[in-house]
């Protein structure tokens, strides 16, 4: 296992953390220490309250899926051990808190990588911790801005899509450090859960991968054609209409 001794990992107990770390794990990298949020009472968007249901060789029909599989049924405990970086349980799981702030500003390395629970917005004291925050966006950059955007962009282009970032005040208007685009998969039924995640995976790897080639983050300069458009939360008969058609 390689440790990324310039990466710290933050994160909270949801489908997304699993995602990121059980591909950690497939790729042979730990970063040096990871920070995780959870507390057992606590009901907050990102986590899966039931066993999701995963379809025997859903790997065979669907390349997302087997480029990022992972066991959404897990305990994060057990994902941890299994990376095998040293971590600190926090019991606050809001990333703005000023005891995660202080965890955050004394964990090793200049870089963050954050998969905390949905819908929190950075602010300047996360931002200003003297760590650049890592975060892969559930979406095409700049085109797809905002929340639930890979349901806007199945609907505009049968896509979705997930950018690597360095985040900064303005959301998801951080440097693009990766992005991809994905074919939309054969069952839309578990995006929440299940292929977004799937999705940020293969981005951060693939982030991860060229940063550890040449020792430098990569860089993608959008074209002047690519108009940046926020969106917010999907209503939910659109939603509807995005998965089922």
């Amino acid at each position: 296992m390689r440790e990324l001794t310039d990466l710290t990992m933050i994160c909270a107990d949801t489908t997304r953390s699993r995602a990121y770390l059980q591909n950690l794990v497939r790729a042979g990298l730990r970063p040096a220490r990871v920070l995780a949020m959870t507390r057992p009472d606590a009901d907050l968007p990102g986590q899966a309250r039931d066993l999701l249901p995963v379809a025997p060789g859903i790997a065979e029909h669907d390349d997302l899926w087997r480029m990022a599989h992972f066991d959404p049924n897990t305990k994060l405990a057990d994902d941890l051990n299994a990376i095998g970086a040293p971590v600190d349980w926090l019991v606050e799981t809001d990333i703005n808190d000023p005891a995660v702030v202080d965890a955050l500003s004394s964990a090793p390395g200049g870089v963050a990588l954050y998969s905390g629970f949905g819908g929190q917005i950075l602010r300047d004291n996360v931002l200003n911790v003297g760590k650049r925050i890592l975060h892969v966006h559930g979406g095409y950059l700049p085109t797809f801005r905002g929340s639930t955007t890979n349901y806007y962009s199945l609907l505009a282009e049968g896509t979705l899509g997930a950018s690597a970032i360095f985040m900064t005040a303005e959301i998801d208007a951080g440097p693009i450090l990766m992005r991809r685009k994905f074919s939309a998969p054969p069952d839309k039924t578990c995006m929440d859960h299940l292929h977004d995640s799937a999705a940020r995976a293969v981005v951060l790897l693939d982030t991860l991968s060229a940063w550890i080639e040449t020792g430098e983050w990569p860089v993608v300069h959008p074209g002047p054609d690519e108009v940046a458009r926020t969106y917010y939360v999907i209503h939910p008969a659109l939603k509807h209409v995005a998965i089922y058609t």
